[in-house]
């Protein structure tokens, strides 16, 4: 950035019901020991939005490989939630900031601070500005969703991940504006003849189908898979 565009401010807009990212960086002059970020309260009036409502993540560059070419590029990869980060000299971390507005939150304009800490130096603060709009989220009388796969693939097996992180996944889709999913490989149904019948028992699903559920997700699709 220019000198000009350098500021001390990081401010958004939003309705209510929505969450909305904003983003500033760090150019260590020199080099920087655990550095960490946290914001405030937001208050307008009488009315306060949580810090717990603001959720502040480090942007890590990492080695992609360019497709049909035998060559790397540096590019932003993920968003990670750590306590503190070193910052090399003469080197810009950024910083992603993601504020939910909680339903039925009063419209108005919200100030509060982001503090930026740092082993050896005083805390830097910038303030942050979130404009509650007065507008209605419509409905979109399309089903949205993505694909969801219910498994810890980093455990041998992939066996399915526990009922609190299912519940806790499903509901954060939902409060993004999903109103569908689509399980991708769900845990394994089994199945059995029982005289002229097929039968399958799909009761190692009633996890995912109660996250479902308790997520508002009427409309599902299953990927089935039975054993064979």
């Amino acid at each position: 950035p220019l000198q000009a565009e350098l500021t001390d401010q990081v401010a958004l807009s939003e309705i209510a019901g929505e969450y909305e990212p904003a983003v500033f960086s760090i150019h260590a002059l020199n080099a920087l020991i655990g550095v960490s970020a946290s914001a405030s309260n937001l208050v307008f009036n009488a009315n306060t939005i949580n810090a717990e409502n603001i959720d502040i993540r480090t942007v890590r560059a990492m080695p992609r490989r360019v497709p049909l070419v035998a060559q790397y590029v540096i590019s932003p990869t993920l968003l990670e939630k750590r306590a503190s980060v070193d910052i090399a000299q003469d080197t810009t971390q950024q910083y992603w900031v993601t504020v939910f507005v909680p339903p039925g939150t009063p419209v108005g304009t919200y100030t509060g601070t982001l503090t930026v800490s740092s082993q050896g130096n005083p805390d830097h603060q910038m303030d942050l500005t979130l404009e509650v709009l007065d507008i209605p989220l419509q409905p979109q009388g399309t089903l949205h969703g993505m694909y969801y796969m219910p498994r810890d693939l980093a455990t041998g097996g992939a066996p399915t991940l526990p009922a609190a992180r299912l519940n806790a996944d499903m509901i954060n889709m939902r409060e993004h504006g999903m109103q569908t999913i689509f399980i991708s490989w769900p845990p394994t149904s089994t199945s059995q003849m029982i005289g002229q019948n097929l039968v399958f028992d799909v009761s190692s699903q009633n996890d995912v189908r109660d996250a479902c559920l308790t997520a508002g997700f009427e409309a599902v699709i299953f990927n089935t898979t039975i054993d064979e």
